[in-house]
């Protein structure tokens, strides 16, 4: 016969279960039965799956109880992680666009693709080393047009980006100061993203 046992979290969820057959506890894990088949099994279910995708947790270990839940209620910490992640990824979006400059004397609208911002921040890393040779080609919006800049140009057109980024950055980082003073699902879930 073997032994069968559980480990927990802070909130009492069972996150992990096993038998002693296949590994030997920690001090911490709990044993809930100590005449059992080979297989873990948990309310009659073998090797059971015991949370979301999202990391939520099926089951409970409650007053020396298993207790399943099929809609586990996601904490406080899972739903912060979750929201920022849409931060991140309509911070990213926002930022997948054009903007526009004077740099060169005329306006002239930029491409800012996540391969634009790849060139751009390598721009300012040679600008910034004083590695650079101008002028410099760069691709304008079309994504078939190149502009040549000056040095000085080029500073220009990275001012441009800073007014352009600068206020989408502070939304992201207020969005996400939001998130961290949230002391509820439902404040967090409250705070709409919007760039």
């Amino acid at each position: 016969m073997y032994k069968w046992y559980i480990r927990l979290d802070a909130n009492n969820n069972i996150i992990y279960g096993f038998s002693d057959a296949f590994e030997q506890p920690l001090s911490t894990d709990i044993c809930i039965n100590e005449s059992a088949d080979r297989q873990f099994e948990l309310l009659g279910v073998v090797n059971p799956q015991l949370s979301t995708m999202n990391g939520l947790y099926f089951y409970q270990y409650i007053s020396g109880n298993v207790v399943y839940n099929a809609n586990p209620v996601p904490t406080l910490a899972v739903v912060q992680q979750a929201k920022i992640a849409q931060i991140n990824s309509a911070y990213a979006s926002a930022l997948d666009t054009k903007f526009t400059s004077n740099a060169t004397g005329a306006i002239l609208t930029y491409d800012y693709s996540e391969a634009s911002q790849m060139s751009f921040a390598k721009l300012a890393i040679d600008i910034i080393s004083g590695m650079g040779t101008y002028p410099v080609d760069i691709m304008l919006s079309d994504g078939l047009t190149y502009a040549p800049h000056t040095q000085a140009q080029c500073q220009l057109v990275l001012e441009s980006i800073g007014a352009f980024e600068g206020p989408i950055r502070a939304k992201k980082e207020a969005f996400l100061k939001a998130v961290a003073a949230a002391t509820t699902v439902d404040q967090v879930n409250a705070i709409t993203i919007q760039f």
